[in-house]
């Protein structure tokens, strides 16, 4: 595949986040890998999607996975800088050998600058044995031509991935609760 940015869409449950684990198993030794949720067994390098904010000069000739893309490139976040440096940094993958794959559950919920970069739409649609997909793939480039279409058993990746593992903006931990502290109150005579 060719270096560019594509979009995986699908409900929850889907099939998204295992087929980005798929991605990740089929890259090995191919390409780096960076992903901002955990691979078990697999070679990555972990990557929260705003560090992409800082240009890491890194980040190149490999494969980024970013499950929920939509959470650290919000289309409600526009105007924030991390954001506007990190649409910056996609619309140069090619400069840096790179293919993306973001994924999300409603496509218009990722920046603008991410939506118009995608050039594939990989859309995902759960089939029985949990596992399956149905995977369609359109051409945003060609307004949302369909181009192929084929049967996904990821299966044998269940394993490789934390389905319920929640996903941050930022690598840091959310930050905890302020304690409050509580006051002694003096007693007067």
């Amino acid at each position: 595949m060719k270096p560019g940015i594509n979009a995986v869409v699908g409900d929850f449950g889907s099939g998204k986040t295992l087929f980005l684990t798929y991605l990740a198993s089929a890259y090995q030794g191919k390409r780096k890998v960076f992903a901002n949720f955990t691979l078990f067994g697999l070679d990555y390098v972990p990557m929260a999607i705003e560090d992409v904010a800082k240009f890491p000069d890194e980040v190149r000739d490999g494969i980024i996975l970013w499950d929920e893309g939509h959470i650290g490139l919000s289309a409600y976040s526009f105007f924030k800088k991390d954001t506007q440096n990190a649409v910056v940094f996609l619309s140069q993958v090619r400069k840096r050998n790179l293919i993306v794959f973001w994924s999300t559950q409603i496509f218009k919920k990722g920046v603008v600058g991410l939506r118009d970069h995608s050039r594939y739409m990989f859309t995902c649609e759960a089939l029985e044995p949990p596992g399956c997909s149905r995977i369609r793939v359109f051409d945003s480039y060609q307004e949302d031509q369909f181009v192929n279409e084929f049967l996904f058993d990821g299966r044998q990746f269940f394993d490789k991935y934390d389905t319920n593992e929640i996903i941050m903006p930022k690598a840091d931990p959310p930050p905890k609760e302020k304690q409050k502290k509580s006051k002694k109150v003096s007693k007067s005579p």
